[in-house]
């Protein structure tokens, strides 16, 4: 910012709100007061909203105590009218945000996930959720994810890929790092993966850039043949990573 402006933020906020430094101090405190409470909304208006950061979005509000909104505006004119019809994106998460400051920062791990889990899914969805995990342990690393949603995530044994291959919520809603596996082992290993993953019915635009691409579904919604492929698909990508 000092380079940018040719001064910090503090004396930005002193010089647009004309305030002293006990002013700032008061500001800045309402503003983290108000982030951790989950008072702050972002609304962002675009003419075209597209797939990558409607992802983005979707991770922002579920790993967060804010909540960001997109608003895509379709314009039409029909004889001397003008119509502008607003379509809100990111309503869709739903937070508890009476849960303290505290929870924010959360480190999760297997008893406390599950129990989150538990409140959520029925018995036949745990026990998918439950194989998915024990899954991940065994074929690569589990690692606990940290923030207000309980999530795990797997992970190569042993590589310098140190990303996630996928990360799962407790809800059962589950994100496949196709991006980050494009970006550090090249498009055709993204490709694969993108053509693989659409078997179990995920939709992937043909389109679509995968070096960005973290498409997701909920895995406890699979039937038992969708999981059975899923875990497959993840088998043979390991192997081909490890071996790349």
């Amino acid at each position: 910012m000092n380079e940018k402006f040719g001064a910090g933020l503090n004396q930005k906020l002193k010089d647009f709100f004309g305030i002293d430094d006990e002013g700032v101090s008061a500001l800045l405190e309402n503003f983290k007061k108000n982030l951790n409470e989950g008072n702050f909304k972002f609304v962002v208006l675009m003419d075209k909203l597209h797939s990558q950061l409607k992802d983005l979005i979707i991770f922002i509000n579920e790993n967060s105590r804010f909540d960001i909104f997109a608003v895509e505006m379709e314009y039409y004119k029909y004889e001397d009218y003008e119509i502008m019809i607003p379509k809100l994106f990111g309503a869709e998460v739903k937070k508890d945000i009476g849960v303290s400051s505290a929870k924010a920062g959360r480190q999760w791990d297997e008893k406390n996930f599950f129990e989150e889990a538990e409140k959520i899914l029925d018995k036949n969805e745990l026990e998918i959720l439950k194989d998915v995990y024990d899954f991940a342990g065994t074929k690569g690393t589990v690692a606990w994810g940290k923030g207000v949603s309980a999530t795990f995530s797997m992970r190569l044994k042993s590589s310098e890929f140190q990303r996630n291959i996928f990360t799962t919520f407790s809800k059962g809603r589950t994100w496949i790092g196709i991006g980050s596996i494009s970006q550090f082992f090249g498009i055709e290993i993204g490709k694969w993966l993108a053509d693989e993953i659409r078997k179990i019915g995920v939709e992937i635009p043909q389109d679509k850039n995968l070096e960005h691409a973290y498409p997701e579904f909920n895995v406890v919604k699979l039937n038992r043949e969708q999981i059975t492929i899923f875990k497959k698909i993840i088998d043979n990508l390991c192997e081909k990573l490890e071996t790349a």
